[in-house]
């Protein structure tokens, strides 16, 4: 199966957008209606023929614009509606099947009576301070029959943000996910049937599929020819994650979406998507969430990249504005710090906890690694096959996570580059946390200065350095040295760079200084550490 793996390696998603205002175009596209509402373009909805995407190129776009409207929606919105799970206590309206609010049945029934002949079965619903019912996502068939879609079932954006509440539509936001393959080593697989022994086409699968959450909180294990997609979401009902739809044990790691009549082998685009719930930002005091309140972008009037995938490419919310930039990256066993804690156990995993490292079966949603590589993978798929990246990845010498990808050298993003550069990201997680390193970040950022072919930096780390630059104690008083030596060898460039940083979970003086001297933007993300 190692060339199924292989195919799976593409990922798509969005990059974090702003808090709960709509200020990009959103489009849903891939054989459907198209929602769009935008500061510069301001129509309901516009019903058009989408042609089957030609290459790997137009299909990730396509879908990185479908996670974007989904993301957007999400995050203006009060909380997730979903089938089973478990819950935190008082939370009962956040249960689709809830008596108390037939206005969810009566969505539900909505939406199936819109698709008519086909089939839609709900997955997820949104509910929106706007509207007396939610907006509902569901499983139906792709465009090409040859796979599934995610569709969404609620009314229209107009040009200033609001609802239509006059119409409801039904328009598909991800086309062509991929059943789940055949996983078995024979390569024989047994297709589903009816109890009279026909095999069951996509449709009569989707129709009958089961989207009542585990325990867990996560969709059922999806099997032989299921939709390859899977929800994971919490018991506050404010967190959703795209999952690996199958066992963890196999080679499918990310649910995804497949070109259409393109071979036994076809080109598949990984679904890596987590979005939250904010539309009782302002009066939540939830420390749940407070750890996520840095997503938010910020308030810089840069212009993203052209080309960039959906018009918007940013990291951690700071717009990507350069065809050529250097990502240096924490890996630190800081980063195995656990930000999202869930209410179920599993097998024993270790975290950073603060001050040392512990062991705990206690479900960990998200931690500050896998926020990173979710933050990666998002720009590595949005940006244009133009742009020349480099990745450095830094903790202490002669540990684990202290490496670079392609010798830390600028690359052109072509597929193959795009798909080296994600598995990269990907492998920051593997291994034995302990083993992951300190934080030394110098020969990181003499290399990055250095280079005279790039445009921008991007720094991330969530600690201060465990050592100054020669080798001492890190002290306040290394803050300003620190900068100044930095700008110094940037002002002594040719081409200055923009060097910007973002620091996690703590203030950072000695990065601001670099940032506010640099022409780059710097920004704290309150990732703090969440005790179990």
């Amino acid at each position: 199966m190692s060339s199924i793996k292989r195919k799976l390696r593409k990922v798509a998603s969005s990059p974090k957008e702003q808090g709960l205002g709509l200020t990009e175009t959103i489009v849903a596209v891939l054989g459907g209606a198209l929602l769009i509402t935008a500061t510069a373009i301001g129509v309901r909805t516009i019903s058009t023929a989408i042609h089957r995407n030609e290459d790997l190129t137009s299909m990730r776009s396509a879908t990185g614009n479908g996670l974007r409207l989904l993301r957007s929606e999400v995050q203006r919105s009060l909380y997730l509606i979903v089938k089973g799970g478990t819950h935190d206590l008082d939370r009962d309206y956040t249960n689709m099947d809830d008596i108390n609010h037939p206005e969810y049945k009566a969505a539900i029934d909505q939406c199936i009576a819109l698709k008519g002949a086909s089939v839609f079965t709900p997955v997820f619903g949104i509910k929106m301070a706007e509207l007396n019912t939610p907006v509902i996502y569901g499983f139906g068939l792709s465009k090409s029959g040859q796979g599934y879609a995610l569709l969404r079932c609620g009314p229209a954006l107009n040009l200033d943000g609001r609802y239509e509440t006059e119409d409801i539509l039904l328009s598909s936001i991800l086309e062509n996910i991929a059943p789940v393959p055949c996983l078995d080593s024979t390569g024989q697989c047994v297709a589903p049937k009816d109890p009279q022994g026909n095999e069951l086409s996509l449709a009569q699968i989707v129709q009958s599929l089961n989207t009542t959450l585990t325990a867990d909180n996560r969709s059922p294990l999806a099997t032989y020819r299921q939709p390859a997609f899977a929800i994971e979401t919490d018991p506050l009902r404010k967190l959703i994650k795209i999952a690996d739809p199958t066992v963890a044990t196999d080679s499918i790691n990310y649910s995804f979406v497949t070109m259409p009549q393109a071979g036994n082998n076809p080109p598949a685009v990984d679904l890596s998507f987590i979005a939250y719930a904010r539309a009782d930002k302002v009066a939540r005091t939830d420390a749940y969430y407070e750890a996520m309140q840095g997503d938010a972008n910020t308030n810089s009037n840069d212009s993203p990249l052209a080309g960039c995938s959906g018009s918007n490419c940013s990291f951690y919310g700071i717009p990507v504005t350069s065809n050529s930039l250097q990502f240096i990256l924490d890996g630190s066993g800081s980063m195995s710090a656990c930000i999202v804690w869930g209410t179920t156990s599993g097998a024993s995993r270790t975290y950073f906890n603060g001050s040392n490292y512990s062991s705990t079966r206690k479900n960990c949603l998200l931690t500050r690694m896998e926020s990173l590589q979710t933050e990666m993978r998002n720009i590595l798929t949005s940006l244009p096959a133009t742009t020349k990246i480099s990745i450095q990845a830094f903790s202490s010498s002669g540990y684990l996570n202290h490496r670079n990808w392609n010798s830390g050298n600028l690359l052109e993003l072509t597929d193959a580059n795009r798909a080296s550069a994600i598995s990269f990201v990907n492998s920051l997680s593997a291994g034995d946390v302990t083993r992951w390193g300190g934080t030394k970040p110098w020969d990181s950022l003499d290399k990055a200065v250095l280079n005279p072919d790039a445009k921008a930096v991007y720094f991330m780390t969530d600690g201060d350095p465990n050592n100054d630059r020669n080798g001492g104690s890190w002290t306040s008083g290394d803050f300003q040295p620190t900068a100044t030596y930095y700008l110094g060898k940037n002002n002594a460039r040719t081409s200055k760079l923009a060097i910007n940083t973002i620091s996690v979970g703590q203030n950072s003086p000695w990065l601001q200084l670099i940032s506010s001297g640099s022409t780059g933007t710097y920004k704290m993300v309150d990732q703090a550490y969440v005790a179990n």
